[in-house]
């Protein structure tokens, strides 16, 4: 009798320590991932999906998770061209100039501005300046330069981030040649049903330290 008395507290304890742990695990796993939740964190350790509360939870999270990445990118990215907005720019530009203060490695700016936007929305209307300017968000991400960040500002303004620029080069003629291969490659026109529209941007350049302190400035 004694032997089963034994036998039958070993298996009790042994199911309870089973049904614990199987309780425990997934409620550490779902806290952290509350807490994460609860910092504001998007890279969310998700727990697994079960057929009980925790999987209910789980899926909580997960819609959770979708929406704030729903929401931030519409709170960062401009719909219409798919690019970064100002927000985004004003974000971004000031971590390089945070970094560049370690490293002394300038940082540069292009800011441009379509030079005829206002004459094609006028004539043709708004839907075929969106054409007009998703074109120029796209032939600008072609010729930037290589490894540059590319923003839509507002309107028919952008902004080009260049970080990691080689301090020992001759900065300013390296910016004008980076500059003028924009220029080159926004120049030819833009077809159009029957309509050749002329496509040109200006350019301004600002540069990390010697132009500003800030992203704003």
């Amino acid at each position: 009798a004694s032997l089963v008395i034994g036998a039958a507290v070993v298996l009790g304890l042994i199911a309870t320590f089973t049904v614990m742990r199987s309780v425990i695990r997934p409620l550490k796993i779902t806290t952290n991932a509350i807490r994460q939740v609860n910092s504001g964190s998007i890279e969310i350790d998700l727990p697994p999906i079960r057929p009980d509360e925790f999987g209910d939870m789980a899926v909580a999270l997960r819609q959770f998770r979708d929406q704030a990445e729903r929401l931030r990118r519409l709170a960062y990215h401009d719909p219409l061209t798919g690019l970064g907005n100002r927000a985004r720019l004003e974000e971004n530009l000031q971590r390089a100039i945070d970094r560049s203060r370690q490293t002394r490695e300038p940082v540069a700016m292009f800011y441009v501005d379509l030079d005829n936007f206002r004459a094609v929305n006028d004539k043709f209307g708004h839907k075929v300046g969106d054409r007009y300017l998703g074109e120029a968000a796209s032939r600008l991400n072609r010729f930037m330069p290589d490894g540059a960040q590319l923003y839509r500002h507002s309107g028919d303004k952008f902004a080009i981030t260049i970080d990691n620029l080689d301090v020992t080069s001759a900065l300013e003629n390296t910016l004008r040649e980076q500059a003028d291969g924009v220029l080159r490659g926004l120049s030819e026109s833009y077809p159009l049903g029957e309509n050749l529209l002329n496509m040109s941007v200006s350019i301004g350049i600002a540069v990390f330290p010697g132009d500003g302190e800030t992203a704003e400035q």
